[in-house]
């Protein structure tokens, strides 16, 4: 099985990323029901700023915020929408 690196990454209004991953795909991913059920990422609503540095971690495996808040690339490949 290949493993599915972050390559790209673009934040987009309403808490919604679009993630392109080393396969060629690229996936919708929406926040919305993480803040709400996931207490620490409150903070990407609460933190003036926070949710628009996402950046993508150093070896393509995940998105990062801060120290405290990420998500592996595998949960955004599964649970995301395929856009193209």
């Amino acid at each position: 099985m290949m493993i599915k690196r972050i390559t790209s990454l673009r934040t987009l209004e309403n808490y919604v990323i679009i993630v392109g991953f080393s396969t060629g795909e690229y996936k919708q991913f929406d926040l919305k029901p993480i803040i709400e059920n996931l207490a620490p990422f409150k903070a990407l609503v609460d933190v003036n700023g926070l949710y628009e540095q996402a950046k993508i971690d150093a070896g393509g495996y995940g998105i990062v915020w801060n120290d405290d808040l990420d998500l592996s690339a595998i949960a955004i490949y599964n649970k995301g929408v395929l856009v193209f």
